[in-house]
């Protein structure tokens, strides 16, 4: 490939061919997609816990918090998937167009994202904002389960 799986290789041609502002393309989606998991998460997590104990026997108390864990996980996905759809649209509509210097302004990144979202929308539906989520929220459920797993050690 171009970039020969190099990171450092693709970070140089944006600086090269964008300017500095290149690499920033969907960080407002970048910030959207982590801060409403993690709401949706610790928001959650409790409630997921206590739920699992009506199930799953008292004492194993691991396994409550990793199953409460798990959904608090994929709950989150449901509030993290659109914002990583819309910045995964952005990034791939700026990087195929011709290469211009960017102009920092963090106003019009965030403007350009619902300007996105509301394409997507229009375009293909609210199935459209969800693209992937099967995967995301297995993902995000694995994520959150080992978190849950951990929070009780560091605590």
């Amino acid at each position: 490939n171009k970039y020969n799986n190099s990171g450092v290789a693709v970070m140089r041609d944006i600086l090269k061919t964008r300017g500095w502002s290149g690499l920033f393309v969907g960080y407002f989606g970048i910030q959207y997609r982590q801060t409403s998991w993690t709401a949706a998460y610790f928001g959650t997590l409790q409630y997921f816990s206590e739920q699992s104990k009506q199930v799953l026997p008292k004492e194993w108390t691991t396994m409550q918090n990793i199953v409460g864990g798990f959904a608090a996980g994929m709950f989150g996905a449901a509030f993290n998937t659109p914002g990583d759809v819309i910045r995964s649209a952005q990034q791939k509509q700026v990087f195929a167009t011709p290469a211009v210097i960017m102009t920092p302004n963090p106003v019009t990144g965030v403007a350009n994202f619902f300007k996105m979202g509301a394409t997507i929308l229009a375009s293909k539906g609210m199935g459209g904002l969800y693209f992937g989520f099967g995967f995301k929220a297995i993902h995000l459920g694995g994520s959150g389960a080992l978190l849950a797993s951990l929070i009780p050690i560091f605590k």
